[in-house]
């Protein structure tokens, strides 16, 4: 109903703006262009005053025109009011009876239930979306008014250089010629105009959806498409996840050897990507989740942490042979004594994560393989306890001592 009323206020426009044309038009081929009485010179004050008059008038009729569209737009408001009540009704009353009446149909998993509903064939589909047909329709309107209005300048001018002297054809030409211009130019301006109009009833570069409904389905079911609108409801809990952009990993040997072969595992997931450096002992892995990895050789053993940026590369220089360090245990308070402690089971972490488990010996001692400037914390495997915290030497046979309380 909106757009009847829209292309009703359009029709008034066109009135009020092209019958002072028509009206002179109309005066114009009411005059005898034959001269039959020989006395058109005489009758000339008389038409140009019947033309004014007429012009007078058509402004006047245009005017009450216009005075009549606030009421119009009134009731065209209410009409569309209510046809928009009633259509949602119906799509209401579909959506309850299909989920009463078993039209809905399961995915596959209970409570998962899958709607996809068409727009009803009474709603006409330019309610949808109104912000992009009613500025086509205009532009249409202006185009087509724009190419009568050049048909009529191109017919009056041959008209105009064919009247070969006479009199008459020539003034009705130049009077054509006028006019043209004149709707050429007003056409012109309403363009603009009727945009700005668009724009101030809020139709011009907004996009109507029907309204997004949320029907009662249990139990919880979830992603229901509806349609038009394209929007997915979300009942029974869930949300949108927000893309996050893989990074990459690339590996360069300080060695540069080839065809070694490495893991790179992810904290969060423990997917494992398998590695093989080039000739020049490079390899890139690519579309890695963002956070924190561990590189592996090829027998397992912990090389190196890396952490990987969302979106980005990030470049780890690796020694693939590891570290050696002794630990030495102690098992009183007393730091000034030797003793040691053996067939304590000590656990390794790195970024709060377990990547190795140690016995001590006889001796009290263990070896560990680790990277360089790895950060390590030991602990009691029995209790859980934080004994040490330090980072791998760059240089191997460093000893630790590790104090355990009694």
């Amino acid at each position: 109903m909106k757009s009847y009323c829209f292309i009703y206020y359009c029709l008034l426009f066109f009135v009020f703006v092209f019958s002072p044309i028509f009206s002179i038009s109309t005066v114009q081929a009411g005059d005898d262009p034959g001269g039959e009485s020989g006395a058109a010179g005489k009758t000339e004050p008389a038409d140009a005053k019947d033309g004014s008059s007429a012009i007078l008038e058509s402004i006047n009729d245009s005017l009450k025109s216009l005075g009549q569209i606030p009421k119009n737009t009134g009731k065209g408001i209410n009409d569309a009011v209510e046809g928009v009540k009633g259509t949602l009704g119906n799509i209401m009353q579909k959506l309850s009876g299909e989920s009463a009446g078993g039209g809905a149909t399961q995915t596959g998993q209970e409570g998962n239930v899958g709607l996809a509903l068409e727009p009803p064939e009474s709603l006409p589909p330019i309610f949808h979306d109104i912000g992009t047909s009613f500025p086509k329709i205009w532009n249409l309107v202006v185009i087509a008014a724009t190419v009568i209005f050049m048909i009529l300048f191109l017919g009056s001018g041959i008209r105009y250089l064919t009247a070969a002297g006479d009199d008459t054809q020539s003034k009705a030409a130049k009077s054509m010629l006028t006019e043209s211009v004149i709707g050429i130019a007003l056409v012109v301006l309403a363009w603009p105009i009727g945009i700005y109009i668009l724009q101030v009833l809020g139709v011009a570069d907004t996009t109507f959806n029907a309204p997004d409904i949320t029907p009662s389905i249990s139990p919880g079911s979830s992603n229901v498409d509806l349609s038009p609108g394209g929007n997915q409801v979300s009942v029974g809990g869930g949300g949108a996840t927000p893309s996050i952009k893989a990074g990459k990993v690339k590996i360069q040997l300080k060695s540069g050897a080839p065809a070694v072969k490495l893991r790179v595992k992810e904290r969060k997931s423990d997917v494992v990507h398998e590695v093989i450096t080039d000739s020049n002992g490079q390899d890139t892995v690519e579309e890695v989740a963002p956070g924190e990895v561990d590189i592996y050789d090829e027998e397992g053993n912990l090389i190196s942490p890396a952490f990987v940026e969302e979106g980005k590369e990030s470049k780890v220089t690796l020694d693939h042979t590891r570290q050696t360090v002794s630990l030495t245990l102690i098992t009183t308070n007393n730091k000034n004594t030797n003793q040691t402690e053996p067939n304590q089971l000590l656990e390794i972490y790195t970024g709060g994560q377990k990547i190795d488990e140690v016995i001590t010996n006889s001796s009290g001692t263990a070896t560990l393989q680790l990277p360089p400037d790895l950060p390590v914390t030991i602990k009691n495997a029995s209790t859980g306890e934080e004994l040490y915290q330090d980072a791998v030497p760059d240089d191997n046979g460093r000893v630790w001592t590790v104090f355990v309380p009694e």
